[in-house]
This record gives C-alpha cells, sequence and structure tokens, in this order.
C-alpha cells in the first residue's frame, strides 16, 4: 500500500520504584513508497528510529511526569511531497522536552 511501511516496530520498558517511575521506548518506521511515479522526489520514503523517555512520581491519584520526545533530536526528512507544483519537506519533530499531570478519577 502507498505511503504505508512494510515493517515498523516498537520498544518500551517502564520500571517502578516506590512511588517513582522511569519510562523509555523506542521506534523504528521502516522505508515505504510514497508516489508511484520513480521520479518523484517522494518515490522512496527513508525508515527511521525515534526514542522517547519520561520520569516522574505517582502520589495517590495523582501522577507527574516530566518527558523528552525525539530524545537523540532526530531530523530525518521523512517525505518529499510535491502539492500542486510546490516541492515540499516533511521532517520529524524535533525534540520536545514538558511536564504533565494527570488524575485518575
Amino acid at each position: 500500500m502507498q505511503g504505508v511501511p512494510k515493517w515498523n516496530a516498537l520498544l518500551g520498558a517502564e520500571y517502578r520504584f516506590g512511588a517513582a517511575f522511569v519510562r523509555g521506548t523506542g521506534r523504528w518506521v521502516g522505508s515505504s513508497r510514497g508516489d508511484l511515479d520513480r521520479d518523484s522526489t517522494d518515490y522512496l520514503r527513508p525508515g527511521y528510529f525515534t526514542a522517547d523517555a519520561s520520569g516522574g512520581l505517582t502520589l495517590d491519584k495523582w501522577e507527574f511526569s516530566a518527558f523528552v520526545k525525539n530524545l537523540t533530536n532526530n531530523d530525518k526528512v521523512i517525505q518529499r511531497p510535491n502539492i500542486q507544483g510546490v516541492g515540499t519537506v516533511y521532517q520529524l519533530r524535533p525534540r520536545t522536552v514538558g511536564v504533565t499531570a494527570r488524575y485518575d478519577f
């Protein structure tokens, strides 16, 4: 199927010690075909890898955490479509750092 990689893989782990936790995930996305035209700039979309990490505390029904997405700041170009005659480039989202708070009720 056009635009869909034949292979994807995701590996994640979580370790808890008391109220604290650390999590990590790694995601690999295989190459795919973005266009049927072999001369297109988006004909072959390369595979890529990203890693995410987070850590935090769970207190009763609250969870507080800090996270880093795209830990290695991979800036791979993953698509080069030509939209209405204009060449466009899509890259992975740059490293993103943030905090979250969650309440379960």
